[in-house]
């Protein structure tokens, strides 16, 4: 007890010296404590703040009030700031060291910081109540009310004094029994102790109707929904209960209209944190029919909600529909994304500017500031918006500089792994992502885990994708969407392929016309499938036309980083024989991939050849370089070893870009060179050039639409010119222009269809023919 008062006494003489000094926190801002650490923001997402245990928040927070006591005898009074000897004195009263207690909030009182002296004042009211010290009680009241009027912390300490008392604090008459009890319920039912709110309505049932328990089984609910993060296995099945506990409070009693405004806002509270955008949309709308008035923050739930269903164009009309001088930071990050989503680069940048932040935001106790994760994300956001509008050199020079300023920057590792992975380089990514995972707890590194699995979704790497995708918790909504996707890259699938074309000039009288089905089945765990492909091509032959068609079996084996497709099947019409196909493609690196293949009877054999019972067998090789985020490249040779004696050989060369791209507009660019030569073979009822060689170039302007429910709609123009060279012929021009549209729902169902007219050259003569083309893919 001697040790104890001394440590007392010299803290106090320190606190009234640190009294007189320069004051520690300056007006309208607090002093962050000594290693508060910085917050953490996934990709869009901003993770909840966490004190460290080892801090007086921290400890506090989780009760640890002799812990609180022990480090404060420890430690040098200057370790502490008055915010944490707030915590200190907090943890005295709550053990029961009064006089403790007392003398650290005389010190406080004293202090020049207002906000300082008024906890002080405060607290030494409330220490004087928990003492049952009635005159102390009052002369420290009215100090208090003197010096900072009857506020909220007033009144609250009036209703202590008065429950422990059992009197008023300005009026000396002994308050009813009855009064007394529904006081002490109001005041639990204010401070979220349900327990003793329940231990009442037990004891008196007498004054408390059938409503009061349905409000408090309700406020129960929402508590704990208002107050779970998804973080843990625990948590989540927290708020499963809370949440079907919930619903069926609102089934069980749906004509209680105040009941189900106030239970239907946190149903959707309860949907947006268990990723379920669905159940919270038509909690939304049901609420929307009981309450014109709805609150910004349940607005702004329902936006969330809106986003993560993918319909950015409602959530930003319900964003838009509240007071900018309302939106928080949140509101201004969803109002970035939705633009984003929508593919308004140019909008969003003009939102992200229009964003006045704070550098620093309070925690979770309101009584410390530190440093505001929303500051990085905008940043963030401007790098990410110059990426998804074209412009890859400066976005990588951005989170480079970054990166020089701070190596261990493990946001700014993340964003990194991000840009080049959606420029098309996933070894960057990858090395990225472990770069960062460098820095952080090997439990922290969902996100990181998430990250690694998209990459190898994008290459195709199943066993690796399985095996990232079963590291993460079962809880993460993460975990759910990554395998969502793994089901759909991973179903049964039918792909179909249809052209048609009319030769006008010369005039013909049959049409070209073809079509080629594949069906696939579901991948096997390390993505191999089976597929069913049938064949049709017809082509005219005089008055007549001649028509051909196969049909045959075949697998796609995934050994990633090599693909092997082997195919056999047999003709039935016009081809009478059996084919196999066989390739091999494989990934070098980022960069480079390169195939072989070879066939016997040539899927490209001409019709005419097949009519004279000429048949071809093929070996082909094509060379493909991702030379940066805006330029791929490839080259391929290929030799036809036809029956008739014939020996086609050609090659080719081929560079595509992207030129421009703003918002949703980009122009691009597809250059080719072929090479084409024949033995000369008199019998040859096909087109057959002793040599041959071209270019062309196209430019196509695409503008893309994004839709609500995950919807793509894209408008293509095209026109293109080229040069045709024959041996033994003049050069001629050649040209072609193309509209199509094409529409992609849900990643799983895809539509293509295009019109368009071109002139060839054959033999030296041209030939002017209008196409139509149309694709499509369902996966089911």
């Amino acid at each position: 007890m001697v040790k104890t008062s001394a440590w007392v006494l010299v803290n106090l003489l320190t606190l009234s010296a640190l009294a007189q000094a320069e004051e520690l926190v300056e007006a309208g801002n607090t002093v962050v404590p000594v290693n508060q650490p910085e917050q953490v923001s996934a990709e869009h997402v901003v993770e909840p703040i966490v004190i460290p245990a080892t801090t007086v928040a921290g400890m506090y927070a989780q009760e640890n009030y002799i812990g609180i006591s022990d480090q404060a005898a420890r430690s040098a009074i200057k370790a502490f700031t008055p915010q944490e000897w707030q915590y200190i004195a907090k943890a005295a009263r709550n053990i029961g060291q009064y006089e403790q207690a007392q003398t650290y909030y005389q010190a406080l009182s004293t202090t020049k910081t207002r906000a300082s002296q008024q906890d002080g004042r405060l607290g030494l009211w409330l220490t004087a109540i928990d003492q049952r010290a009635q005159d102390s009680a009052l002369t420290q009241g009215h100090a208090y009310l003197k010096q900072f009027g009857n506020d909220a912390s007033a009144q609250d300490a009036q209703q202590y004094y008065r429950q422990v008392f059992k009197r008023d604090f300005n009026n000396a008459s002994v308050v009813s029994d009855n009064e007394r009890i529904k006081a002490d319920y109001r005041a639990a039912a204010k401070q979220k102790r349900f327990a003793k709110q329940r231990e009442l309505l037990q004891q008196y049932p007498q004054l408390f109707g059938g409503n009061d328990a349905l409000w408090l089984d309700l406020a129960e609910q929402q508590e704990i929904i208002a107050t779970t993060q998804t973080t843990t296995a625990d948590n989540t099945q927290n708020l499963n209960t809370a949440n079907e506990r919930l619903l069926a409070l609102l089934a069980a009693h749906p004509d209680n209209v105040e009941l189900q405004k106030s239970g239907l806002a946190s149903q959707l509270d309860a949907a947006v944190r268990l990723n379920r955008p669905q159940d919270g949309i038509a909690a939304y709308q049901q609420l929307q029919t009981l309450e014109p008035n709805i609150a910004v923050e349940t607005k702004a739930m329902y936006a969330d909600a809106l986003l993560s269903n993918k319909q950015p164009k409602a959530a930003l009309a319900v964003l838009a529909s509240i007071p900018t001088e309302q939106l928080t930071d949140e509101m201004h990050d969803n109002i970035i994304s939705a633009y984003s989503d929508m593919g308004y680069m140019s909008k969003a940048q003009a939102s992200r500017q229009n964003w006045s932040i704070a550098p620093k935001r309070n925690d979770f106790t309101h009584n410390y500031r530190i440093p505001n994760a929303y500051a990085t994300e905008r940043e963030f956001w401007d790098i990410r918006l110059n990426d998804w509008d074209g412009h890859h050199r400066k976005a990588n020079r951005m989170v480079k500089a970054r990166l020089d300023v701070a190596p261990a920057d493990t946001n700014a590792l993340r964003l990194k792994g991000d840009l080049r992975r959606w420029q098309g380089f996933p070894d960057d990514a990858l090395a990225a992502y472990d770069e960062a995972a460098y820095y952080i707890h090997p439990d922290e590194r969902v996100g990181l885990q998430v990250n690694r699995a998209t990459v190898f979704l994008d290459q195709g790497d199943y066993r690796s994708a399985h095996a990232s995708i079963d590291l993460l918790p079962d809880y993460s909504a993460s975990k759910q969407d990554l395998l969502k996707r793994l089901d759909l890259q991973a179903a049964p699938q039918l792909n179909v392929q249809s052209s048609w074309s009319d030769t006008t000039s010369p005039p013909q009288q049959q049409h070209e016309w073809s079509i080629n089905s594949q069906l696939f089945s579901a991948r096997s765990q390390d993505g191999h499938r089976a597929y069913v492909e049938h064949e049709v091509e017809t082509s005219p032959y005089g008055k007549d036309t001649l028509r051909m068609q196969r049909v045959g079996v075949g697998a796609e084996l995934n050994f990633y980083p090599t693909q092997v497709d082997i195919a056999a099947g047999h003709g039935t019409e016009l081809n009478q024989k059996p084919y196999l196909h066989a390739s091999v493609n494989h990934q070098f690196n980022q960069w480079f991939k390169a195939g072989l293949e070879v066939q016997k009877n040539s899927e490209t054999t001409p019709l005419r050849a097949l009519e004279k019972d000429v048949y071809a067998d093929a070996a082909i090789a094509n060379a493909n370089f991702h030379l940066s985020a805006d330029v791929d490249a490839g080259l391929g040779v290929s030799v036809n070893d036809l029956d008739d004696g014939n020996l086609r050989r050609e090659a080719y060369a081929y560079v595509s870009s992207t030129l421009w791209q703003r918002d949703r507009f980009s122009l691009k660019n597809y250059s080719r060179i072929d090479w084409q030569k024949n033995r000369p073979t008199a019998s040859a009822a096909y087109y057959n050039p002793e040599q041959a060689h071209s270019f062309s170039t196209e430019f196509t302007a695409q503008y893309r639409h994004f839709l609500d429910h995950d919807v793509q709609f894209t408008q293509q123009l095209t026109a293109g010119i080229g040069r045709y060279y024959q041996k033994n012929q003049a050069a001629e021009d050649t040209w072609l222009l193309r509209y199509g549209h094409n529409w992609d729902i849900h990643d799983a169902y895809g539509i293509g269809y295009s019109v368009g007219r071109k002139r060839s050259i054959y033999d030296g003569n041209p030939e002017y023919s209008n196409f139509i083309g149309l694709n499509a893919s369902i996966k089911f």
